[in-house]
């Protein structure tokens, strides 16, 4: 069984435009909208970034049935936890058994520029650790006290709490936020360059260590498609982002989407097909799909980079999703 989703970046098209596609989405079979929680672009040129927190709030409210939430959310910094926990306890009240929430170990573009020292990994991890507690302790208990290295609560409360269970997923590649995910996460969420087996066998292991049956949390994996009847727009339509595959953007507290769009020429096409599936044809498309269900991904999310977006949605509907409506693997 798998469960296909609408993932928006918020950065190619304003806000109000990129409500409209995931709208669209919905109507033709998309079964989730997730959304990007940046503060800062990536890229400079031509580019929006709009609070994923409102705006999901807003899709929610002109969509029907697509679960929608963040992918993902940095609890370590720019959000205390405690708050984090509010708002999505607030979302699930609105609109019940319809939201999730996406956390990870944050990126410095979008820390860094609201103010914040840019914290080692070891310490990110720690933090992101706490904020994992923080926030099911808060949707499940009447009364939370917490004393942590960097986050703290004393006899703490929602108003009220979630009625429902809300999916509380970690991105994790490497050991440390594995560990974490099958120790404390619904769900793993990982990227077609870490969606190997060992990936998944250590979130597995994790869950087990932690007392858990693997069996019964959820695989997402976050995939990016450029389509376009003309091969040559798909492949231009990726090349702004092209930085966005280097290692060092993420490792080295870079921060500024300028500096991060100036590394763009350093990545060739073969390297761009490598990193993302850029095509001509829905077949590929669809190939792609089935091959990640049959990997073991219960919920796959694709973020288009198409140059005509609506015509990425359009093909995904009439010559992807109709091969698994009736939630089976071809």
């Amino acid at each position: 069984m798998v469960t296909i989703g609408y993932m928006s970046d918020l950065m190619t098209d304003p806000p109000g435009r990129s409500m409209e596609h995931a709208v669209h989405a919905e109507q033709l079979g998309f079964q989730m909208v997730g959304a990007a929680d940046h503060f800062y672009p990536w890229i400079h040129t031509d580019q929006n970034c709009a609070f994923a927190w409102v705006w999901l709030t807003a899709v929610a409210t002109r969509t029907k049935t697509a679960t929608v939430g963040t992918m993902v959310t940095a609890p370590i910094l720019r959000y205390n936890p405690a708050i984090i926990a509010q708002a999505f306890a607030t979302m699930e009240q609105m609109f019940p058994s319809r939201v999730f929430l996406g956390l990870g170990a944050g990126e410095a573009i979008n820390e860094v520029p609201a103010g914040c020292e840019w914290p080692s990994a070891g310490e990110r991890v720690k933090r992101l650790e706490e904020a994992l507690i923080i926030i099911r302790s808060l949707w499940t208990e009447e009364l939370t006290s917490f004393e942590g290295e960097f986050f703290g609560l004393k006899k703490t409360r929602l108003y009220p709490r979630p009625t429902r269970h809300i999916p509380l997923l970690l991105a994790a590649g490497k050991p440390r936020t594995i560990e974490l995910a099958g120790r404390y996460a619904d769900g793993l969420v990982t990227v077609p360059q870490l969606s190997g087996s060992d990936t998944v066998q250590s979130f597995e292991a994790a869950a087990r260590r932690a007392g858990r049956d693997p069996s019964k949390l959820q695989r997402h994996l976050n995939f990016g498609i450029s389509f376009d009847s003309d091969y040559d727009k798909a492949m231009a339509a990726c090349k702004p982002w092209a930085a966005t595959i280097l290692p060092f953007i993420f490792e080295y507290g870079i921060s500024d989407p300028r500096e991060v769009e100036r590394y763009s020429h350093l990545i060739d096409e073969r390297e761009l097909a490598k990193t993302w599936l850029i095509t001509s044809d829905p077949e590929e498309c669809l190939r792609a799909v089935e091959r990640y269900a049959k990997l073991g991904f219960s919920h796959l999310h694709v973020q288009s980079l198409s140059p005509d977006e609506e015509g990425f949605i359009k093909m995904m509907g009439e010559k992807v999703i109709p091969h698994f409506t009736a939630s089976t693997v071809p």
